[in-house]
């Protein structure tokens, strides 16, 4: 929606696949090696990585770009105001969170436990984060 309204409600550039016109910026450190070397091609053939689609962007102004990072991981440049791009901060229910991450497991990687299985793995993995943040220390998030 975002992209539409900043690009007048462009329709028709609207159709062009997601991935490329709104890239995901840290997809490829979400996904292992081994399901991106299966995904397919090699050398000229591969798919390009979330940096280099960034990078092919056209520099027509606006570009959208999304992460999952916190502000503290963003490039200093935008941190410290050497740049200083239009951020949209979208925050989730943690409830609404944790079922949309199992129905992402359950397609995406298999995962076999139920609903409320993952709630506890989800819910212990939030607990140690936060031990581990407080104590200055970087978490650790194993699922």
């Amino acid at each position: 929606m975002s992209w539409l309204i900043g690009n007048d409600l462009d329709y028709d550039g609207a159709k062009e696949i997601l991935p490329i016109r709104f890239p995901y910026f840290e997809f490829d450190t979400t996904w292992s090696r081994r399901r991106q070397r299966s995904s397919g091609g090699t050398g000229e053939n591969r798919a390009p990585t979330s940096m280099e689609t960034v990078q092919r962007m056209s520099p027509k102004s606006p570009r959208y770009i999304k992460s999952h990072l916190p502000f503290h991981l963003l490039p200093a440049e935008m941190r410290t105001g050497l740049k200083e791009p239009k951020i949209i901060y979208c925050a989730r229910n943690p409830k609404d969170v944790c079922v949309s991450f199992y129905h992402h497991r359950v397609l995406t990687e298999g995962y076999e436990g139920s609903l409320d299985e993952f709630v506890d793995e989800f819910i212990g993995t939030l607990a140690n984060c936060e031990q581990r943040t407080k104590a200055g220390q970087t978490p650790i998030i194993r699922f």
